[in-house]
């Protein structure tokens, strides 16, 4: 994903309503560590997996919109376990 190479400094995105896949997400959470605020909502091909790259890199997350996705048990229980900041 262009943006995860290219905004290594980003720390709010809105990638609702698009056609992200796990691996979009894969690469902003291996790139965008410092990501506070993400909007998956409605992105029905982000599932767990992805999620759960998020949880495990970023954990400055504070926000993050997963209506709308078949994120599950797993992906949450990454999130609670990883990222505390989470409100």
């Amino acid at each position: 994903m262009a943006l995860a190479n290219r905004c290594r400094k980003l720390t709010k995105v809105d990638l609702g309503r698009t056609k992200l896949t796990d691996a979009g997400v894969v690469a902003l959470a291996n790139n965008c560590r410092n990501l506070t605020t993400i909007y998956l909502t409605a992105n029905t091909r982000v599932t767990d997996d992805g999620v759960t790259a998020l949880a495990k890199n970023c954990h400055k997350l504070t926000t993050i919109g997963l209506r709308g996705t078949p994120v599950g048990d797993p992906g949450v229980m990454a999130l609670v376990k990883n990222c505390h900041k989470l409100t």
